[in-house]
């Protein structure tokens, strides 16, 4: 009996050692979980500000790639005003063939709507120029490839080649001479009158003395008889004839013919 109560007590204690090691363990567990749970929340927190770090970084460097393009717009964009504000202008002036009769007319007018334009370049400046010169004037400057040295080259060679002003000079004074005299009629009046005052400007224009006797006899001559009375009657007997007179007298009367067959 006593030996059966002995194994009792001894069952006794071992159960609750037993039960004090289970609960330990409970607690134990219990306290791993909070642990456990703490340290998933800090690592969860850690993460969070990890990736809130991280989007704050691309954030930025985002902000700095639009302004980046943003900078890279705004300088396309003052190109393109400046490109805008330089646009080659558009050239209502006659071409040029090699004629070099025309060349002192077509220069003058290239000179002020392009050559002296500011902001175009010497590029710029050589194309404009090849697209208003065709035939002779093309062929002279045809091997020169479009550079800002080159511009310059080309317009020394049209000169020297188109703009000696003696041969112009003598061009112009032949023309003038070749011009078929007027027969009296209005139309051909007006043409002898727009031939005649094309060529007495452009030697004017090359520094030549055109306000003497020979050319009041050249004009005179291409008139008809009729015309030349009437001219006389509207000096007057007791004035001598000048270049600027006659040409101002057969304007006036050309003009009031023209106004006369409209009435």
């Amino acid at each position: 009996m006593r030996h059966t109560a002995s194994i009792i007590e001894k069952d006794s204690t071992l159960s609750e050692k037993a039960l004090m090691v289970y609960y330990k363990l409970q607690v134990f567990e219990g306290r791993f979980k909070e642990i456990e749970e703490e340290e998933n929340k800090r690592l969860k927190e850690e993460n969070i500000s990890a990736k809130t770090a991280d989007s704050e970084e691309m954030h930025k460097m985002f902000e700095f790639q639009m302004k980046l393009h943003q900078e890279i717009l705004d300088k396309q964009s003052k190109v393109d005003t400046k490109m805008s504000a330089v646009k080659l202008p558009k050239l209502d002036i006659p071409s040029f063939n090699g004629n070099k009769l025309y060349w002192i007319e077509f220069w003058d007018s290239f000179e002020s709507a392009v050559h002296k334009k500011e902001g175009l370049s010497g590029i710029d400046t050589f194309n404009c120029l090849k697209s208003k010169l065709t035939g002779e004037a093309r062929i002279a400057i045809a091997g020169l490839s479009l550079s800002n040295e080159n511009y310059e080259i080309a317009i020394r060679t049209l000169q020297e080649r188109f703009g000696d002003s003696p041969e112009v000079i003598d061009l112009h004074y032949k023309t003038l001479l070749d011009i078929v005299p007027a027969r009296n009629s209005t139309e051909s009046l007006r043409h002898f009158l727009d031939k005649s005052e094309k060529r007495l400007r452009s030697l004017e224009d090359l520094k030549q003395d055109t306000n003497q006797e020979v050319f009041v006899s050249m004009i005179r001559r291409k008139l008809p008889s009729d015309v030349l009375l009437q001219l006389e009657i509207m000096k007057g007997a007791g004035s001598k004839w000048s270049v600027c007179r006659l040409r101002d007298l057969l304007r006036q009367y050309i003009v009031a013919k023209e106004k006369a067959e409209k009435n």
